[in-house]
């Protein structure tokens, strides 16, 4: 596949985000909302979303929506009938969609374009924040079941895809840190030591620049936190940014019935 270059393009921000349908009750998280709301005004600019989605798992390859009106999935239950009424219909990007299948398997990951599945809430929750007017055209990606190094690789062809199309992208990964679901405790919050000292050593390595760091955190910790999509969605978010130069701040942490972690970091190079 050739394209030609349009412009100057690229990854111009990246974010890291919660999609708990649970923002819906708005005041419940607060201080995620207005996190999510203060950077909606620095994606004012781009030229499409690429959003990774940790409920969205291949297993052979990657997978790229290419669907030109992907479909909005409600991927949740047991919540309020109100939750079910919000609806995040944006235009895709099948171009772009196809330069990142086709940056992907140029560096040997096997990667392919679907239009089945659509938008699932871990793609689309956020984006009723960050760009409520849903006119920016959306990418949804799959996390696979390779290494994080290799998602590392899957944000890599991203950001390709981006500059060699000209499009100025912000890539966003959805997610939890800790996300034992097994150990909520519903309307009540308790003391998580091990699930908080995760996050943190998490939060760490990406503020202070050492990213590596986290495919070194302990295996214990690991199995207590249950980092939703093993952080699929944040190596690949990693992967689309440069490796120097970048500037990563937390904006908010919150934790939800004990076991659950909100956290929104923005990362601009």
């Amino acid at each position: 596949m050739s394209v030609e270059t349009t412009g100057v393009g690229g990854v111009t921000i990246g974010i890291y985000c919660p999609h708990t349908p649970t923002l819906f009750e708005r005041g419940l998280h607060a201080a995620t909302e207005r996190a999510l709301w203060g950077l909606s005004p620095l994606l004012a600019d781009v030229d499409a979303l690429v959003v990774a989605s940790p409920h969205w798992v291949a297993r052979s390859a990657f997978l790229v929506q290419a669907a030109a009106r992907p479909r909005c999935i409600h991927d949740y239950y047991g919540f309020p009938p109100s939750a079910y009424e919000f609806r995040y219909d944006a235009p895709g990007d099948p171009e772009l969609a196809a330069a990142i299948a086709a940056e992907a398997g140029r560096s040997g990951l096997a990667s392919r374009l679907t239009e089945a599945w659509g938008l699932d809430h871990g793609h689309w929750v956020p984006l009723i924040f960050l760009r409520p007017d849903a006119r920016v055209p959306v990418v949804g990606l799959s996390v696979g079941a390779g290494s994080p190094a290799d998602h590392r690789r899957f944000g890599a062809a991203v950001a390709r895809a981006a500059a060699t199309l000209g499009r100025r992208v912000a890539v966003i990964g959805t997610g939890s840190l800790s996300h034992r679901v097994d150990r909520v405790t519903w309307g009540e919050h308790h003391p998580d030591p091990e699930g908080e000292e995760f996050d943190r050593r998490v939060i760490a390595a990406l503020v202070e620049g050492r990213p590596c760091d986290i495919d070194g955190i302990e295996p214990r910790l690991w199995e207590a936190a249950a980092p939703e999509g093993d952080l699929g969605p944040l190596h690949i978010l990693l992967g689309s940014l440069p490796g120097s130069g970048l500037r990563t701040e937390l904006l908010a942490y919150e934790r939800l019935f004990t076991a659950v972690s909100l956290a929104t970091l923005v990362f601009r190079p």
